[in-house]
Formats: C-alpha cells, sequence, structure tokens
C-alpha cells in the first residue's frame, strides 16, 4: 500500500516467514530505491516524503518475511513515526502501523512494548472506528494471543479478550462467517491449554466444526481444518485412542487430497498424523492383548 493509504493490520496468530532469491533480490532493489529517494528528498525529521516512507515500509515487510526481525524493527519504528506526525497518534493509520510493530515486537519477545502498542491501537480504535470495527477486534485478538504467550499469570485476562473478540464477530457478522470461526477456534485452544478447561474446549472445538460443515459443506477447506482440530484436540489434549478420533484423522487427509493433492505440505502433515495415531493404537491394542 501506498504511504498515504491506511495500510495493512498484521495479524498475530497468522504470522509467517520465508526466504527465497526473489525476496533477497527485492530486498536489494528496494534499498536501493530507498537510497535514491533519500538524495532526491533531503532529511527533514517528520516531514519526509511519502515516497521515502513508502519505501520505508516495503523493506521491513521484506525484512520481516524473511524473519530478520531485528533489521525490520527500525523501518517499523520509523513509518510508525512519520504517520503520527502526519496524522496523529490516534488517526487509523497510525494505530495500524503501530498493530504491525507491535507483532513484530512479540515475536522479538518484547512482551511490554508490545502489550503497550496493542493497548494503545486498541484504545484509538475503539474511539475512531468503533469497539466492534474488524480492524479493532483484530487487535484485540492479537492482544490475547500476546497474553496467552505470557504465562498463567495473564491467562484470565487473556480468556476475556477472547471472548471480546468472539461476540463482537458473532454481533456484527454473525455465527457462520469465518472470521467469526476463527475466534471461536482460537477460544477453543486457549481453553484447551487451562487446567479443568478440556470439556469447554472440546464443546468449542465441536460447535466449530458443526457452524462449518452447516455453513460451508462438509468439503470446504475450513471444515476440514476444524476436523483436524477437533482431531489434534481428542488426540493429544483428551489422548482418546477411539475410532472418532482416527475417522476425523483419515477425513481430513481424504479431504486435502481432493482438495489440495496429496503432495501439499498440509496433506502430508495430515497424513503423518493418521499414519503415527494407527501405529499408537496398533501398539496400545497389542500390549493389551498381551
Amino acid at each position: 500500500c501506498g504511504a498515504d493509504d491506511f495500510g495493512y493490520d498484521m495479524v498475530e496468530n497468522e504470522a509467517y516467514f520465508f526466504v527465497s532469491e526473489d525476496m533477497r533480490m527485492a530486498e536489494e532493489r528496494k534499498r536501493e530505491q530507498l537510497a535514491d529517494l533519500e538524495k532526491r528528498f533531503p532529511f527533514k525529521k517528520g516531514q519526509e516524503h511519502p515516497s521515502i516512507i513508502h519505501a520505508v515500509e516495503d523493506i521491513g515487510s521484506i525484512l520481516y518475511k524473511q524473519k530478520k526481525l531485528s533489521e525490520a524493527e527500525p523501518f517499523y519504528r520509523r513509518a510508525l513515526s512519520w504517520y503520527e506526525s502526519r496524522y496523529g497518534q490516534t488517526a487509523p493509520e497510525a494505530l495500524i502501523r503501530g498493530n504491525n510493530l507491535a507483532v513484530l515486537l512479540k515475536q522479538r519477545n518484547k512482551y511490554a512494548e508490545a502489550e503497550k502498542l496493542y493497548r494503545k491501537a486498541i484504545g484509538g480504535q475503539s474511539l475512531v472506528l468503533g469497539a466492534n470495527h474488524a480492524d479493532t477486534l483484530q487487535t484485540v485478538s492479537n492482544l490475547a494471543v500476546l497474553l496467552r504467550g505470557m504465562g498463567p499469570t495473564r491467562a484470565a485476562e487473556a480468556e476475556t479478550y477472547f471472548r471480546r473478540v468472539l461476540t463482537g464477530r458473532e454481533a456484527d457478522l454473525g455465527e457462520g462467517h469465518p472470521a467469526t470461526l476463527q475466534a471461536l477456534t482460537n477460544l477453543a485452544s486457549f481453553l484447551g491449554d487451562q487446567d479443568a478447561r478440556e470439556t469447554e474446549a472440546e464443546t468449542l472445538h465441536r460447535r466449530t466444526l458443526a457452524r462449518w460443515e452447516a455453513h460451508y459443506g462438509p468439503a470446504h477447506p475450513g471444515t476440514l481444518h476444524a476436523a483436524a482440530n477437533l482431531a489434534f484436540f481428542l488426540d493429544n489434549v483428551l489422548k482418546r485412542e477411539d475410532d472418532e478420533t482416527e475417522n476425523l484423522y483419515r477425513r481430513v487427509v481424504t479431504g486435502y487430497c481432493e482438495q489440495l493433492g496429496e503432495n501439499h505440505r498440509s496433506t502430508i502433515k495430515a497424513n503423518e498424523n493418521l499414519e503415527r495415531y494407527v501405529q499408537q493404537r496398533q501398539q496400545e491394542q497389542s500390549w493389551f492383548f498381551l
């Protein structure tokens, strides 16, 4: 996006990294472009040309995708400073950049500063956009993920935010919208990690799968992903060794083969899970009959 656009809102639980020759070449070209722009438009703090900030953001994004987080951080900070100076600290353009910096800082284990930025963004977005706006709820979700990773002492607060996102998504988008179903998945996953909350987590995982099936059909990729989540939960959290879990794993493998192909990484991973589970059940049964 351009320097005068709202930009994009990075999603905490969808962070991804990759390195390729194309990315390295893109980084080199963008650095050359930035150097040229800085010669053409001499530096004036807070008054840098938008084209410079555009290049700064592009470089930061390229570095982030290559997991060069320490190199990316100064570019994210520079962009945030510019947007705050140009539009004000509570402007949507600045708040989105604050959220994006917080995502990066979380990846660098700078939790305290990331939390501060998330809370600042949520306050501004709630005021300017509304409490249930998609951008606001995405930042709330990012904060919930951050708090979850900070350990048991922040679990209760994290749960409050996971539930806030789910309630907001249901109110604004309805119970069958993919964003709502992702919020339901996030809450179920969180509860599955908490002591004595497994029953509630199972209920939510089953509800998620049922909603995907009802709204999108049994073969939709989202439905298959929900089935995989339920199978993984029954297997790894509840330690169940039964036909239901095995059939869920088989369903996912069959669906991924048909939808994505047998060589897709998701299909390969699903097949590995199935093979491991079947082997595990066979071993347990052999011990039982000794």
